[in-house]
């Protein structure tokens, strides 16, 4: 206690530092880059502040008005270093339960396995949060200002996030802080990446995110072909084997077919008291057999 001020202490790698809060920031890097007579750039200034002291670097609280109301934006950010993939999702709590939770249910669940998972010194990345990178077999390292692994691709994302919030805020009136997510989502997404020269969307999934041109997909059409089922079109019904039919025929037919809907289904008569109506991919017609050439023997 220092008077009527209260002084909050971090300690981080065996060392305590000042925390910081958002209304002390912005004052003290215009002290330390007077103090220091400009002669500092960007990131040495940054880790001549982190010396001695901290601050959170997950985004949040940022309290917003939307529609005549406050609300209070909480999120967790993760990057992927290699393609810049990013994923934002809304946290309810800044514990390490909620910090587990959101990364294992959006990262692990959605992509490959990963090797290594950097993270701050927040409160979400404690606990809770090491033993669930632990149970998915990867290692989890704290970044710190001996450590060149550091945080700063995650930081310049949360300086683009409050920019782009601030100005759908103003411009395109989201209903609610998910409709604001998803822009920045999309915003991020489709942003060009100075040194690689590519959108992140190009770079992971090795494709223009809205071509609707797909390698796979025309190679799957190549082997189909155009057929529009008429009535008395004969047909043959798909039959669903099990692992113990083998010697089971695939198909039963042929069936004459009485009606075709436009839903993409039809109806076959299996009797002459007996119809049943199918999906067009449990049927397949039957080709006429092209006739024998016959010629005279000798």
């Amino acid at each position: 206690m220092f008077g009527n001020s209260e002084l909050i202490c971090f300690r981080q790698n065996d060392e305590d530092k000042i925390v910081l809060t958002k209304e002390l920031l912005p004052k003290l890097v215009s002290f330390y880059h007077k103090s220091m007579a400009h002669v500092e750039g960007m990131d040495r200034l940054e880790q001549t502040i982190k010396t001695h002291f901290y601050h959170r670097g997950t985004i949040g609280p940022w309290k917003i008005e939307l529609r005549q109301r406050t609300l209070t934006f909480n999120a967790m950010t993760m990057v992927d270093p290699c393609t810049n993939l990013i994923e934002i999702v809304p946290i309810m709590r800044r514990t390490s339960e909620e910090g587990a939770r959101v990364v294992e249910d959006t990262w692990f669940a959605r992509y490959p396995r990963l090797k290594k998972v950097v993270t701050d010194n927040g409160p979400e990345f404690k606990l809770e949060f090491i033993a669930m990178v632990k149970k998915n077999g990867a290692v989890h390292r704290y970044s710190s200002p001996r450590n060149p692994q550091g945080n700063s691709m995650i930081e310049r994302t949360h300086q683009a996030i409050g920019q782009v919030l601030r100005t759908i805020v103003v411009s395109r009136d989201p209903k609610s802080v998910a409709d604001g997510i998803k822009v920045i989502s999309e915003t991020l997404a489709t942003a060009m990446h100075a040194h690689h020269c590519s959108v992140q969307n190009i770079l992971t999934v090795q494709r223009h995110r809205q071509s609707l041109v797909d390698k796979r997909l025309l190679r799957a059409n190549a082997k189909r072909i155009s057929y529009d089922y008429a009535v008395d079109d004969l047909v043959y019904k798909h039959a669903y084997l099990g692992l113990s039919d083998k010697l089971k025929p695939t198909a039963s037919g042929p069936y004459r077919v009485s009606r075709v809907h436009t839903n993409g289904n039809v109806t076959i008569q299996l009797s002459p008291h007996q119809f049943e109506r199918l999906n067009i991919r449990r049927v397949f017609p039957k080709h006429p057999v092209p006739p024998v050439a016959t010629g005279t023997g000798y």
